[in-house]
């Protein structure tokens, strides 16, 4: 039941702060932090990406492309970014997506933050990442990637790009 709360209270402070996180979040970085039962992520994509979300072609997305668009790039990103252990591909849960708006929600970005979690049965386990969501512009071809496990403090940063995709990130602890 604790565990329920604490969950439940990380996800509401994730769509409180999503805009301060929007700006927060470099381009082409992203995060993982294992935390109790789930792998909370927080990415940075391109606009470039996602094919037909920037109906005007400026290289940016508005707040009305993406709203007009969420749909897409929702399936893309289940379909594209995905954490997996031992068993199986793990689902995302509580998706968002926003613009990375640096601090003006209605000013159109280059860049997507995308937030969720996916839960984990054993945070011990050994995971692999895998994003196939990259741009058009050499720039937004590579990721920067970090990712935490809290309760053993391990701490892994890596890339990831379109040749090499996915990467199994850290050891699996015995706890």
């Amino acid at each position: 039941m604790m565990l329920l709360k604490i969950i439940t209270i990380l996800i509401i402070c994730i769509l409180m702060c999503a805009n301060a996180l929007a700006h927060m979040m470099v381009a082409q970085h992203g995060t993982i932090n294992i935390v109790d039962k789930g792998a909370f992520m927080v990415l940075s994509l391109p606009v470039s990406a996602f094919e037909g979300l920037d109906m005007d072609n400026d290289g940016k997305a508005s707040s009305a492309e993406l709203t007009q668009y969420k749909n897409q790039a929702t399936e893309l990103i289940h379909e594209n970014v995905q954490l997996s252990d031992s068993k199986a591909k793990l689902p995302l849960q509580g998706l968002i997506i926003s613009l990375a708006s640096h601090g003006n929600p209605k000013k159109p970005s280059s860049h997507l933050i995308v937030m969720g979690k996916y839960p984990l049965d054993n945070t011990n386990s050994e995971l692999t990442f895998t994003n196939r969501l990259f741009g058009r512009h050499l720039s937004e071809q590579q990721m920067d990637m970090t990712i935490t496990r809290q309760h053993d403090k391990q701490k892994k940063t890596f890339i990831i790009d379109k040749d090499q995709s996915s990467k199994t990130l850290l050891n699996a602890s015995a706890d």
